[in-house]
């Protein structure tokens, strides 16, 4: 199988990286919002993530943590 591509999706901003008048600003600018989970590069899990996603992507391997139905996700 193909291996998968990292793609340069999303845009993220740490809200302590902001001050209260840029986070008012994004506010008004109105941009949808969306339910992530964010492993920044430099945690040690950053790379068995990605390994997680390609194993998932590329083959019918369930995910390794079952969904609880719950609105955050797995365990």
């Amino acid at each position: 199988m193909t291996p998968i591509t990292r793609e340069n999706r999303y845009i993220v901003i740490k809200r302590s990286d902001l001050s209260e008048t840029e986070l008012d600003h994004l506010t008004l600018l109105e941009f949808p919002t969306r339910a992530a989970v964010v492993v920044e590069a430099d945690w040690p899990e950053y790379e068995a993530v990605w390994a997680m996603i390609a194993a998932r992507s590329t083959s019918n391997h369930r995910a390794l943590i079952e969904d609880s139905g719950q609105n955050g996700g797995g365990a």
